[in-house]
Formats: C-alpha cells, sequence, structure tokens
C-alpha cells in the first residue's frame, strides 16, 4: 500500500477496499495533499442506506458488463482448490500484490 501512497501525484487519490494506510515516514501523504478513500462495500447494508445499495448495484453492473464484453480484465496470479486456502494465502503475502488469487469450491 505505500508503494501506492508513493506512486501517487500530488492531489493525487487512492482507493482501497484493504483499509486504510497510515502515511509514510516523510509524509508523503501529508506533503502531497493525497485522499485516500477507504471502500466498505458492507456499510450501505449494514447502515441501511438504500440509495447507496443501488448506486453500488449500478457500478457493480457495469462492471461485470465490461468484464464479459473484455473492456477490463481481471490479473489472475494463481488458482487454489479451497482446501489449499493456506498456500494461496501464502501465496498472497509472497506476491506482492500482483494479480489476484482464486479459491475454487
Amino acid at each position: 500500500m505505500h508503494e501506492s501512497i508513493k506512486a501517487l501525484a500530488p492531489y493525487g487519490r487512492l482507493v482501497t477496499l484493504m483499509g486504510t494506510p497510515g502515511d509514510l515516514e516523510d509524509m508523503t501523504a501529508y506533503n502531497n495533499n493525497l485522499t485516500i478513500h477507504n471502500v466498505m462495500m458492507l456499510t450501505p447494508m449494514w447502515k441501511g442506506l438504500s440509495a447507496h445499495r443501488r448506486r453500488q448495484k449500478r457500478i457493480l453492473e457495469r462492471a461485470l458488463d465490461w468484464l464479459a464484453s473484455g473492456k477490463i480484465h481481471v490479473n489472475i496470479a494463481a488458482t487454489y482448490p479451497l482446501g489449499e486456502v493456506a498456500s494461496a494465502h501464502r501465496a498472497l503475502q509472497s506476491e506482492g500484490g500482483r494479480g489476484k488469487i482464486v479459491l475454487t469450491m
């Protein structure tokens, strides 16, 4: 995550599903006026925010359309059977974020 902060231009935006990171020791995020958003997809459901749920539904439908049409592509680093979840987790920690790790059922 901190590598992403270093890569952003001044006034850049970072959106993460993995939790909001702390700033770097040199205060890169602060000094570059970065905007960091934590997106929790379940919040509208937990909080009963119907308008936000409908908005997320539209976003997800558009993303699925783009995926189906080939407009966007998901980089899959590796696929593991569910029984090898520990191996998948180790790969996730060692890969450094270079693609998705998929568990098959």
